[in-house]
């Protein structure tokens, strides 16, 4: 028995061993588990930011892009507009190009003390390049309404005056012109607003101002030499120029505008297509500046 003793010491210790062992075992897997309900509690804090600051903007926030929104997220050190919320948690927003170089907003939430950010790119309706109002929709409201009113499209432009409004469901003819010639603009478009289902196929023959032309075709302008041609387009198939002169025009074609020849200026007439729309013909096809894309990062 007195080989034996000593022995107890040896159990109690190697037990004291493992239960040490098991203590700073659990003891670190609890302080892994509180780092990483803080960094998950961060990250949410972060995306509950962001998601509020979504909230609050609309279009009028929507400024000129100067960075692509793949380089400020890349880079979340900017400040802009920056709120800081009672949570410990901070939100802003700036303007940039998307993937497809549409203006967005890219708005962002952090928690600085963990690096935690969240991002939200936010598209609207009226951004500059391109219409979330449809041709197609337009003319189809438009038709409806003219169908209630009991008026009459007219396809023809002989004897159109300035400030008329005309409405042609397949292309616009002049019953004073022989063979296919296309329409001679002249000043006798001087102010008027055309609509075809069909596009436009012009030859200038004169100067035209404030000429309005929508369509979900194409529109083509050919020859003039020196002829001057100012309004808006809108054309959902693009618009071609070809000759001298210079054509000063608000348009909103997402397919572009090409031109040979003479000079061209632009304004941002998708920016502006609803209110334009809205003024002139009582359209509204939803609240203007509506969200119109909303992806989280």
């Amino acid at each position: 028995m007195r080989n034996q003793q000593g022995a107890a010491l040896v159990i109690v210790m190697a037990l004291l061993a493992g239960a040490m062992t098991l203590g700073l075992s659990g003891m670190q897997t609890a302080l892994v588990d509180e780092r990483l309900a803080g960094n998950y509690r961060a990250v949410t804090l972060a995306q509950m930011a962001a998601e509020w600051r979504a909230s609050q903007v609309s279009i009028e926030d929507l400024g000129n892009a100067e960075e692509t929104c793949e380089k400020l997220r890349s880079d979340s050190s900017w400040q802009y507009t920056p709120v800081e919320l009672e949570n410990g948690a901070s939100s802003d927003f700036v303007t940039c190009l998307n993937s497809e170089e549409v203006e967005v907003l890219l708005v962002k939430g952090s928690v600085e003390q963990v690096s935690a950010v969240s991002f939200i790119e936010i598209g609207f309706s009226s951004s500059s390049n391109g219409a979330a109002v449809k041709v197609d929709d337009f003319i189809d409201w438009l038709t409806d309404d003219l169908v209630q009113a009991g008026a009459e499209e007219n396809c023809d432009v002989n004897g159109i005056a300035s400030g008329d409004i005309s409405f042609c469901n397949s292309q616009f003819e002049d019953s004073s012109q022989r063979g296919n010639a296309g329409l001679i603009a002249g000043d006798q478009f001087n102010g008027a607003t055309l609509i075809s289902n069909e596009g436009f196929d012009f030859r200038l023959g004169d100067d035209v101002e404030n000429l309005t032309l929508i369509t979900p075709g194409e529109v083509s302008f050919n020859g003039g030499g020196g002829n001057n041609i100012t309004g808006f387009i809108w054309s959902e198939n693009g618009v071609e120029i070809s000759g001298g002169g210079n054509r000063d025009f608000e348009f909103c074609a997402p397919e572009g505008v090409t031109v040979r020849g003479g000079s061209h200026e632009s304004g941002e007439g998708c920016r502006s297509l609803e209110t334009f729309l809205k003024e002139n013909f009582g359209y509204e096809a939803g609240e203007g500046g509506d969200i119109a894309s909303w992806t989280q990062f």
